[in-house]
């Protein structure tokens, strides 16, 4: 595109000529300090666009800067992704993305909501139903959902879900309270 016409003063700092080549596009995700250190270069991840509802395609992470940004009192990093299977689609320079990286992967994993689990003095704990006995576990991979149990827990056990419901405007929301959950066996969950 072209920001200025035959005649015109120019002074510096004024953008003269944009320039993009659609043919290699790359898509660049804001990415919190609290989730860099998990994101590193070849990671494969899933992409969609407001734009185009329905598609999705994949890319890999390409690079991940050293130093970040700080914009209203948070750190974060601008990570650059590939972006494959576009040819054909409309996509134009400054769409809005939605990114999700595939920081980890695990085949038939234990899987228990994320509101289940609580922290006391000696770290990760969930609260079993009926008893009200709380036991400590270990965790892995969350992708904010659900958590991954690697120890402390068997598929089929049954712990207590922390949440409250109320309403706003005729909008429930989660705070805290007392729910059943089960602990679920998993195939090819993955920690975003």
């Amino acid at each position: 595109s072209v920001g200025v016409a035959v005649g015109d003063l120019v002074s510096s700092g004024t953008r003269v000529v944009t320039l993009a080549d659609l043919s290699k596009l790359e898509v660049v995700a804001t990415v919190d300090e609290t989730e860099i250190n998990q994101v590193k270069v070849g990671q494969s991840a899933s992409i969609t666009f407001d734009a185009l509802s329905g598609a999705k395609f994949t890319g890999k992470v390409v690079e991940v800067p050293l130093a970040g940004q700080l914009v209203q009192n948070v750190v974060s990093y601008d990570v650059v992704l590939s972006l494959e299977g576009s040819g054909g689609e409309s996509l134009l320079p400054g769409m809005t993305a939605n990114v999700t990286i595939v920081v980890g992967q695990r085949q038939n994993a234990l899987l228990l909501p994320a509101l289940a689990i609580a922290q006391d003095d000696s770290g990760d704990v969930v609260t079993l139903e009926g008893s009200n006995e709380t036991v400590p576990v270990q965790v892995g991979l969350s992708n904010g959902t659900y958590v991954e149990v690697v120890r402390g827990l068997n598929e089929g056990d049954k712990v207590l879900v922390a949440y409250t419901a109320s309403s706003n405007n005729g909008q429930f929301f989660f705070r805290g309270g007392g729910m059943g959950g089960t602990v679920i066996g998993g195939s090819g969950r993955r920690g975003q």
